[in-house]
């Protein structure tokens, strides 16, 4: 069970059990989803921290960047912070949760005259642009047998033939192909029953390491600042070796390539350009 819940932090972990009761197995995390303003390294250090250190034993996280009451994400910040922020919050322990055509960077509508919030008719619930014919494939006569059912509520937005599902599908280096890079990176077991290790982080880097006994560890680093900067991760955590291999990136970086090793005791990384490496499982001491 999810709760969509509005509220302070304290609010959002009552839901999940109070007095020795259990809540709800998952609550919506609702902070980003209005946040306007680039996100820095200690900001975002903050944002997941404070969900991190106040969740209740045993209980499940969740992340998020738009939903259906908040302008939409790919209105208020740019693609290739989108790629940064979704690195992050689909390999964080918890359940990523992704707004429909977040996935394809839609925006908000820029003409709905809306009767009040409770309204289906708002900038940010535009038709899902699935294709470059009518209503961006939303909708089609050939669908529907319902009489005026061909005519939709709201609007597909006016950028549906230049972006939609479609056409990132064929496209390299689309957010669509990045996201199913990160769907698949996801089903490894250190990502969804390892342990979760912050790392270093500052004005600009935010990083952290996922491992599971027996399997792979991976190194998460990503720059969510304006300004270049080069690191030593090799210190920051037990099992970190000092050589990785580079498993995904946000593509928008000079030097890396997938498959390739790298060394971890100098990584460089541009404006929200964030990196994926891994290493063979290192036995822990006991």
């Amino acid at each position: 069970m999810m709760a969509d819940i509005k509220g302070d932090i304290n609010t959002a972990m009552g839901y999940y059990g109070l007095f020795d009761r259990d809540g709800v197995h998952v609550t919506t995390n609702l902070y980003f989803a209005e946040e306007e303003i680039t996100c820095n390294g200690d900001c975002i250090a903050r944002y997941v921290g404070s969900w991190m250190d106040n969740l209740p034993d045993g209980r499940w996280a969740s992340w998020m960047a738009g939903y259906e009451d908040s302008r939409r994400f790919g209105s208020r910040f740019n693609e290739t912070y989108m790629k940064a922020f979704n690195l992050l919050i689909m390999l964080l322990p918890g359940t990523p949760v992704v707004y429909y055509g977040d996935e394809i960077k839609m925006i908000d509508l820029p003409d709905v005259t809306s009767p009040g919030p409770w309204s289906k008719t708002q900038i940010m619930r535009g038709l899902m642009q699935w294709e470059n014919v009518t209503n961006g494939g939303f909708q089609t006569d050939a669908s529907c047998d319902i009489s005026g059912c061909n005519e939709p509520w709201i609007d597909v937005n006016k950028d549906f033939s230049q972006n939609n599902a479609m056409i990132q599908n064929t496209t390299a280096g689309s957010l669509l192909n990045f996201m199913k890079n990160l769907t698949r990176l996801r089903k490894e077991n250190s990502f969804i029953i390892g342990e979760y290790h912050p790392t270093l982080y500052n004005e600009n880097i935010f990083s952290f390491v996922r491992e599971f006994d027996g399997e792979k560890g991976y190194l998460i680093a990503i720059n969510f600042g304006q300004a270049t900067e080069t690191n030593d991760f090799t210190g920051t955590h037990s099992t970190i070796k000092t050589t990785a291999t580079v498993e995904l990136t946000t593509g928008n970086d000079v030097g890396y390539k997938v498959g390739s090793d790298i060394s971890t005791e100098s990584i460089t990384l541009q404006s929200h350009q964030g990196i994926v490496v891994s290493w063979n499982y290192a036995a822990k001491e006991l």
